[in-house]
């Protein structure tokens, strides 16, 4: 069984391979409806590394329920950067496979989404918003990782879709981005707002495709209830620190590294695996 460890040393091989993929060309093309994506705003290659941590804690969900995971079928809806199908490649998963929207990227993405074809990685564009007919229903195991918060709407559709993809005594692992984040709470605290600064919004094209809706765990608890999931495990982390434990960390940051370690709820990012009865 694969651990921590390796799989985060053949995470970041595959990295290295998508990273210089991931051109100013494509995030400008990106960027039209999030100006957040640009090159000037965000570090795409710091993001894809330090986001391996997100990407074990979803596995791990997988390989605590599978004797033999690599045979699941698994589904990233809203895969974007592929980064996840093509790392279980890697690891001699047989069936992978990523949704994503594709009218918003045009053909900007047209060297990552080859890199991933040559992976035997399937791409399906479809939009897990829509009232589209869903593209399968026999995932075995799911994975909606920081796709939630970019709609603004009722999440019904989107989790009718996502359970509707998912077979029976299927797997889905749900990960969205905590509004109760402490630097957010601070933030909030000073009168900053803890979302989007609407400078950005502004710059979007229609339709906006940042975040329109940060979760609390009790949110995420409360919206796979609905949809009569059974929760088996749920999860509190930050991938963006590195060395929270380090003694730098703790003298410049006393209160973010004490809420960080002792306060779970205050943490970064929040999961949640479910089986659908």
């Amino acid at each position: 069984m694969m651990n921590k460890n390796e799989f985060r040393k053949i995470y970041l091989e595959t990295a290295e391979k998508l990273i210089p993929l991931i051109t100013t060309e494509i995030q400008t093309g990106m960027a039209a409806h999030n100006p957040l994506w640009s090159r000037n705003a965000n570090d795409f290659s710091e993001y894809i590394r330090k986001s391996w941590i997100r990407y074990w804690i979803a596995l791990e969900g997988l390989i605590s329920r599978e004797r033999t995971p690599i045979n699941v079928k698994v589904c990233d809806v809203g895969g974007f950067l592929g980064i996840f199908p093509l790392t279980l490649k890697k690891l001699g998963f047989k069936s992978v496979c990523m949704t994503e929207t594709l009218e918003y990227y045009g053909d900007c993405m047209t060297p990552i989404f080859e890199l991933l074809t040559s992976a035997e990685v399937e791409i399906i564009d479809f939009d897990p918003f829509s009232h589209k007919i869903p593209p399968m229903n026999d995932s075995g195991f799911t994975t909606c990782m920081a796709i939630l918060e970019h709609y603004p709407h009722s999440p019904r559709q989107f989790m009718d879709q996502v359970t509707s993809i998912t077979k029976s005594g299927g797997l889905i692992h749900i990960e969205v981005p905590n509004i109760a984040y402490f630097p957010k709470r601070m933030n909030f605290l000073m009168g900053r707002t803890p979302l989007v600064d609407i400078a950005a919004i502004h710059r979007a094209k229609v339709p906006f495709t940042g975040h329109h809706h940060e979760y609390t765990m009790a949110e995420l608890t409360e919206l796979l209830t609905l949809h009569d999931l059974k929760i088996l495990r749920r999860e509190c982390y930050t991938y963006s620190i590195e060395n929270p434990d380090s003694l730098r960390f703790m003298l410049r940051h006393p209160l973010l590294h004490v809420s960080q370690k002792y306060f779970p709820d205050t943490r970064e990012v929040l999961s949640a695996l479910a089986l659908k009865v």
